[in-house]
């Protein structure tokens, strides 16, 4: 199978030797492009496998209702934007989006600033 085929769990010795070389990023967005998984689901499990050797179960979608189509549409980054929480509102924004940390700050900013 090509590395990181969506929908897909990934190769196991693909994550692991990503993390030997130092390259755990690289080894998080790998585990992201197969299995669908959100950025800090992605990261636990990869954290996980460096720990312990073995991925945990392959991560599975809850139910629920559908994500906002817009990261300004999503109610916990508006209560963090409106509560002046600014470091969670980045970390929520970069959640929902994979942006740079600095692409998620002044996004937050500009939200903060119209009064979201």
């Amino acid at each position: 199978r090509p590395p990181g085929a969506p929908g897909r769990g990934p190769d196991r010795g693909e994550v692991l030797a990503l993390i030997a070389a130092g390259r755990k990023i690289e080894a998080i967005k790998l585990h992201r492009a197969a299995t669908g998984a959100t950025l800090a689901q992605a990261k636990a499990e990869v954290d996980a496998l460096e720990r312990e050797g073995v991925l945990p179960p392959a991560h599975a979608p809850t139910p629920g209702p559908a994500a906002p189509v817009r990261p300004e549409e999503d109610p916990a980054l508006v209560d963090f934007v409106r509560a002046n929480r600014l470091i969670e509102a980045i970390q929520r924004y970069r959640e929902l989006t994979g942006a740079s940390l600095a692409a998620a700050k002044d996004a937050v900013v500009r939200l903060r600033d119209r009064g979201a």
